[in-house]
């Protein structure tokens, strides 16, 4: 985690792991998507006030660390707080209704990044191909060359500073692969009871995952006591990650016990009418 005491380049690349890090976790919590810009937001705004802080206490070196750090470093930034903005802005404002006016609506927002191309089209391919040799008359601020206000209006035309220019096309970057993200959602939607599924692993020993699936399919509690003891097995171990290789032979060996054919069922019955007795003991009136 980044030293609130430190600053300068060490710092700053501290900041930005910290923040790629934080927004990553919040993508896995697998948040709503306005949740999802809002908590992005607030790591964002954190992490830019964090670094225009640092500034207070820290003079440039030399000239090329002054470029980096308003062609690379603040971009970067500002590009998350731009992005999760804008996503907070597409969510809040998405029509209800058939997938068709959804796609409809985020056409405006592709419309939105195709006109931002075309209006920054010399300033989008100096930075595509890696240029260098207007660094000094587009990266070093002067008076004449302003950073915008935090409080900017996304649409506004005059954040003309090339630092703030990048930033925004960093964020539209994001934006195109948010949408495409977005519009294949649209045409293959995930059923929400399968979102955000635990992956489960089977722990205990594979002749009591056996047993359990020979006790299944004898009740026929599957498929109206249609499903085959194979298709049991074979859901069994998709389910648990596992590969319950030979099981009549493991199941033969079942037999074979001398201490009883059911112990896995056994222990199951066991440990669920301890665990019911001590609710009931939780609960006594007495």
């Amino acid at each position: 985690m980044a030293n609130p005491a430190s600053t300068g380049p060490a710092y700053w690349t501290e900041l930005r792991n910290d923040l790629s890090e934080g927004l990553s976790t919040t993508v896995k919590d697998g948040l709503q998507p306005i949740h999802l810009a809002q908590k992005g937001m607030h790591l964002s705004e954190v992490a830019h006030t964090k670094l225009k802080e640092s500034l207070q206490h820290y003079s440039f070196s030399h000239l090329p660390e002054q470029i980096t750090f308003y062609k690379e470093v603040q971009p970067f930034f500002v590009s998350r707080m731009i992005f999760f903005n804008r996503v907070f802005r597409l969510e809040t404002g998405r029509p209800p209704g058939d997938p068709a006016s959804v796609q409809s609506y985020l056409q405006k927002e592709w419309q939105y990044i195709r006109d931002f191309h075309a209006e920054h089209y010399f300033l989008c391919r100096y930075i595509r191909a890696g240029e260098t040799w207007l660094d000094e008359k587009l990266f070093i601020p002067n008076s004449e060359n302003l950073v915008a206000p935090l409080d900017w209006d996304l649409h506004d035309s005059l954040l003309h500073n090339a630092s703030w220019t990048v930033a925004r096309l960093l964020s539209l970057d994001l934006m195109q692969d948010y949408l495409l993200r977005a519009e294949e959602e649209l045409t293959n939607p995930r059923d929400p009871k399968q979102r955000n599924i635990a992956k489960l692993t089977w722990t205990d020993s594979k002749s009591a995952l056996i047993e359990l699936a020979y006790a299944i399919q004898s009740a026929g509690s599957l498929n109206d006591r249609k499903a085959s003891l194979r298709e049991i097995i074979e859901g069994l171990e998709a389910a648990f990650h596992i590969d319950l290789g030979h099981y009549p032979r493991v199941f033969q060996e079942i037999l074979s016990r001398k201490t009883g054919y059911t112990n896995y069922i056994d222990r199951l019955r066991e440990k669920l009418l301890l665990r019911i007795k001590l609710i009931e003991e939780k609960y006594d009136p007495k």
